[in-house]
């Protein structure tokens, strides 16, 4: 699921988005990826709390009859086994079972705004009316890197700076959560399978990342000072 597509089921979630704008876009997809985005809509599910008192809410919402299978398996409990189970129904039922899924997420979504509407560090639950911050989240989700290689004194390449290049001032909040991306990026695409030393600027707004490669094996000089 793109960060497209998770604006628009939490706008969804907040009454900006309608029913049809999510069929339509489930529509458009293949067989296969009809499954991958039921599969991540059921782990937003899931990380929305629901609790088995949403069953019957969500399924008066989806206007679904309660004998359709989808509606008669979730009443095993809204469990990861089970919402894969229910995925994994004939192709026939795929669309009553996104309309069951979206309308569980929507009412276990609704009930979480109430109290996280006011957290900064979620931004799902942010005012996603607000189209400036629409297009800083999509900045922060879509990002440039620039990597600059360095080398020791034998031209032997012994690590990286890596920067994102973001068009705004980010908070420290922020410039954590790109960082930890440009970690994994760092582990896996550039020195994949290696050890690896981290440095960071801690006060900086800049997110940046130097990537350091077998340090024990650089070369280095020892020296004594005195600090009193």
């Amino acid at each position: 699921m793109n960060i497209d597509e998770q604006i628009i089921i939490n706008k969804f979630g907040q009454d900006l988005s309608a029913f049809h704008d999510l069929l339509n876009l489930f529509q458009s997809k293949d067989q296969e990826n009809k499954k991958k985005f039921l599969a991540d809509l059921a782990f937003l599910i899931i990380q929305s709390k629901p609790n088995d008192n949403d069953i019957d809410k969500a399924i008066e919402l989806g206007m679904l009859k309660p004998t359709y299978t989808p509606c008669v398996k979730i009443r095993k409990g809204i469990k990861g086994n089970v919402l894969q189970e229910i995925i994994d129904l004939p192709d026939n039922e795929i669309e009553k079972v996104f309309i069951l899924f979206l309308s569980l997420y929507k009412i276990a979504y609704k009930r979480l705004l109430i109290t996280e509407k006011e957290n900064p560090y979620k931004w799902w639950y942010q005012d996603l009316s607000n189209d400036d911050y629409i297009a800083r989240i999509k900045a922060l989700s879509n990002l440039k890197l620039v990597i600059r290689k360095i080398y020791n004194q034998s031209g032997i390449e012994t690590g990286a700076i890596i920067s994102a290049l973001i068009p705004f001032p980010i908070n420290l909040y922020e410039k954590n959560i790109v960082e930890r991306h440009l970690e994994l990026y760092a582990f896996n695409n550039i020195y994949p399978q290696t050890g690896l030393n981290l440095f960071k600027e801690i006060h900086d707004d800049t997110a940046s990342l130097t990537v350091i490669k077998d340090i024990n094996k650089l070369p280095y000089d020892e020296k004594k000072i005195s600090i009193y």
